[in-house]
């Protein structure tokens, strides 16, 4: 059972999209030292490229990005690709105010998580979205 875990954890790909360089770098250090396979892009444009290049099977999203795109605006330029299907896609923020929680739900997000990353909550959301549970006949 244990390795079953580790094996689903190991084939896990993660895209971060994280302006902050510091953030995605410990981000990443942090989920790596947890067996998982992880990109960081900083912008709209490498989440495009890197989706394309890699279909990761999760996408964790800053809300607030550099310049004028958002987090939102990469969901958007994202879904115009047919193969978004069935990618798990997380939010980040830290401001969880009602309007930014509407937003990225209406989007499609399965969870909006506060900033800093608190690693053990992530790792709850990346185990449903590894596990989901069956739905009801």
């Amino acid at each position: 059972m244990a390795c079953e875990r580790m094996e689903r954890i190991m084939s896990t790909k993660l895209l971060l999209v994280e302006d902050d360089p510091d953030l995605g770098d410990l981000t990443k250090m942090s989920l790596e030292m947890r067996g998982y396979s992880v990109a960081v892009v900083r912008d709209t444009a490498g989440a495009v490229a890197e989706f394309r290049r890699e279909r990761p099977d999760v996408i964790i999203l800053d809300y607030f990005l550099e310049g004028s795109q958002t987090g939102l605006d990469t969901l958007k330029a994202l879904k115009e690709n047919p193969t978004l299907g069935g990618v798990t896609v997380f939010f980040m923020s830290g401001l969880l105010d009602k309007d930014v929680q509407q937003e990225v739900f209406a989007l499609g997000a399965s969870a909006l998580l506060t900033k800093p990353l608190q690693f053990e909550i992530l790792k709850e959301h990346l185990e449903k979205a590894q596990n989901p549970s069956p739905t009801p006949h």
